[in-house]
């Protein structure tokens, strides 16, 4: 398992040294190098390893931006770090990280972590834990944070899930431009556990379109870690889903007339496949009952006509067939 490890002022004289030295001794590392570049840091020191994927560098006490980062988390002690460490590595940092823990039962672990890493990034992040006496589902815990938010803008990030460095800065830079947008996605990565390729992406203008609410019935292009909504939008997720919680709160977006936007680049890591290997997306029937019961729910709410609402049933259970049939070929491949 590839360890991730956080290097500040890994860009001077001695630093460059320890960092040339763990990159060429730790095959297995994934090394952020963060430095201020005041004095005599450089980031040519350590151009060395500049190209290898293991290797991110990132310019410490950067200008914020006014975003909330929210990260829910249940026992997640082993990818919560990875997760805020991407966050630290950001080139344009958020002005607050709101993580909640839903009360995980495993033993005071991923409270132990989180502590640690919040204690470790304290003069880079501005990290808020919140703590949950019930276990309550991803909505209560992601509305948790969004109510806490002091951002003009919420980014909502799973704990298995990370970050490109340039996620925040191209996103809210987006936003920024579009106004009339309430949210927006981006693309996104499927990636084997710790391996991630930091590749170069422009941060001028990204390639976007506009996704249509009828699309949107029809297939669900946004990963939940890869969206920033405003925090002023009204609706929230539903405390009463404990599945496809995230698609019902954009279709009630887009279906009361919010402009969403879908940015191209490839901003966000998926550390496992988006379904079918192991938390709430596992079951692949549930996860089916309900999508279809969200559909059902956007009807009553008579957000959506009966032809609209039948259309997308046929095409829920077609895309349930065709990912049944994709999760079946690759256990009998892993296997």
């Amino acid at each position: 398992m590839t360890e991730t490890i956080l290097v500040t002022g890994g860009c001077g004289l001695i630093g460059s040294c320890f960092v040339l030295q763990q990159m060429a001794q730790r095959p297995d590392i994934h090394l952020i190098n963060l430095d201020k570049l005041t004095y005599s840091g450089n980031p040519d020191s350590a151009k060395e390893v500049g190209d290898d994927p293991r290797y991110t560098f990132a310019q410490a006490d950067v200008a914020s931006v006014p975003v909330t980062v929210v990260i829910p988390c249940f026992n997640a002690a082993d990818t919560v770090e990875r997760a805020l460490l991407s966050v630290a590595a950001q080139t344009r940092l958020p002005c607050q990280v709101v993580v909640v823990d839903d009360a995980s039962d495993d033993e005071g672990a991923t409270w132990s972590k989180l502590c640690n890493v919040r204690g470790r990034l304290a003069g880079r992040l501005n990290v808020e834990l919140v703590h949950l006496d019930h276990n309550s589902g991803p909505s209560v815990a992601r509305n948790t944070g969004w109510d806490r938010a002091v951002g003009d803008f919420v980014a909502v990030l799973d704990a298995d899930d990370s970050w490109h460095p340039s996620k925040l800065a191209i996103q809210y830079g987006w936003m920024r431009a579009h106004p009339d947008y309430a949210m927006s996605g981006t693309g996104y990565h499927v990636v084997d556990d710790d391996d991630q390729t930091d590749e170069g992406v422009s941060s001028k203008s990204p390639a976007f379109w506009q996704v249509r609410p009828v699309w949107l019935l029809c297939r669900n292009p946004f990963i939940t870690s890869t969206v920033m909504v405003r925090r002023g939008v009204q609706q929230r997720f539903s405390p009463a889903e404990r599945r496809c919680e995230d698609y019902l709160l954009w279709l009630q977006l887009a279906l009361s007339g919010s402009h969403m936007g879908y940015l191209l680049p490839s901003l966000t890591y998926l550390h496992k496949a988006p379904y079918g290997v192991s938390g709430l997306s596992a079951d692949l029937s549930a996860m089916e009952r309900s999508e279809l019961h969200v559909l059902r729910r956007v009807h009553e709410e008579r957000l959506v006509g009966v032809s609209l609402w039948v259309l997308a049933t046929l095409f829920s259970r077609v895309k349930y067939l065709k990912r049944s049939v994709h999760v079946l070929a690759r256990r009998r491949l892993s296997s």
